[in-house]
């Protein structure tokens, strides 16, 4: 991991799910695993097989990287370099069996942890995106009974109860007031 730091890379994760790795872990903590390395692939425009890997080599530059978790840097640290556009690799490791985990009760409390955290660095490094969809799917819905309720006066002659429209109304309110939030958000981060 260090030969890759010196050729080039400010992170380097020791993968213990790719080719080459041998991993051994359960089932279920490689399905876990998998499905993280998909969805940061994805966000950080890199193919990554194993996100959450405490095998790690970095240069001085992502040590230096401001963290905001308390639970676990891995994905944090993760999202800041691929925010940074710093060079991020791997290369596969062979690991021995381990200890059952102190910090999770099971693979359930650790996904859960782990994706509220991704949620909570999202919101803070792009809260303009992270609210702005919210807000935008719930304006959509409120859009969507609307022309429902559209609908059913041509057809009818009338709105087919107030509670369809007070929830419509509800929807895109929510939504214009989450964009807002998002606006403000933006504006406020550092």
């Amino acid at each position: 991991m260090i030969k890759k730091v010196e050729e080039g890379y400010d992170l380097v994760l020791g993968s213990r799910f790719g080719k080459g790795s041998y991993g051994n872990d359960s089932l279920m903590k490689k399905m876990g695993n998998r499905a993280f390395a998909r969805v940061f692939s994805k966000l950080l425009n890199a193919k990554l097989n194993d996100t959450t890997t405490g095998f790690r080599a970095f240069t001085r530059e992502v040590a230096q990287l401001p963290l905001i978790n308390t639970f676990t840097y891995t994905q944090e640290q993760l999202i800041r370099a691929g925010k940074e556009k710093m060079k991020i690799g791997e290369i596969p490791i062979k690991t021995n069996p381990t200890r059952p985990s102190r910090l999770f009760k099971n693979p359930f409390d650790y996904a859960l942890k782990a994706w509220i955290n991704i949620l909570r660095i999202y919101r803070d490094f792009e809260p303009l995106k992270f609210f702005g969809r919210i807000g935008l799917w719930f304006i959509f819905a409120g859009f969507i009974i609307g022309l429902f309720i559209l609908y059913h006066i041509i057809v009818f002659g009338n709105a087919g109860g107030i509670p369809r429209v007070i929830l419509s109304m509800l929807f895109i309110m929510v939504g214009v007031q989450i964009l807002l939030f998002g606006f403000l958000a933006d504006m406020n981060r550092k």
